[in-house]
């Protein structure tokens, strides 16, 4: 195992699933963690049992809409975990609507959780990260952002004649 003693993660998306796994694994090799999602509840239960198993950590309630939710996390991890190491991008939409059906308003969601606040997020860690010596960025993403699906509402249906 490595051993990341003295570092400290921030990983998104850590309130369930993959990111609450990460932020477990990261806290085994010895990392400080913020912990953060949108579900106060379980983010606070998620950082409570890092806690319990002796890890410095600490849960942030955020919605990753915004340039500013994202630049307040990554301060907020440095101000209460004393710096910023490893940045775990995990966070994600997931709209299962096909395009016709998928409102402006959700794909804007999506693209700004999935695609802006990475960027944000990521370019506040490296100011952080660049003053430190260094650090690891990693971004998460879907086995759905590399596939295909069929756009089943395009199908014609049964009886209908498209053309003669």
């Amino acid at each position: 195992m490595i051993d990341l003693s003295g570092k400290v993660a921030l990983v998104t998306g850590s309130t369930t699933g993959i990111g609450e796994a990460t932020a477990r694994c990261l806290a085994e090799a010895g990392a400080a963690v913020m912990v953060s999602g949108r579900h106060a509840p379980r983010g606070e239960a998620v950082a409570r049992a890092l806690r319990a198993n002796g890890t410095r950590s600490a849960f942030t309630a955020v919605d990753l809409r915004g340039e500013g939710a994202c630049e307040q996390l990554v301060a907020r991890t440095v101000e209460q975990l004393g710096g910023l190491d490893i940045l775990i991008n995990n966070a994600g939409i997931l709209f299962t609507a096909n395009p016709p059906d998928t409102s402006n308003a959700q794909w804007l969601d999506t693209m700004a959780v999935n695609v802006s606040a990475v960027f944000y997020l990521s370019r506040a860690a490296i100011a952080h990260m660049r003053r430190a010596g260094g650090g690891v960025i990693v971004n998460v993403a879907r086995s759905g952002a590399s596939t295909a699906s069929p756009i089943t509402s395009l199908t014609a249906p049964p009886r209908a004649r498209w053309c003669r």
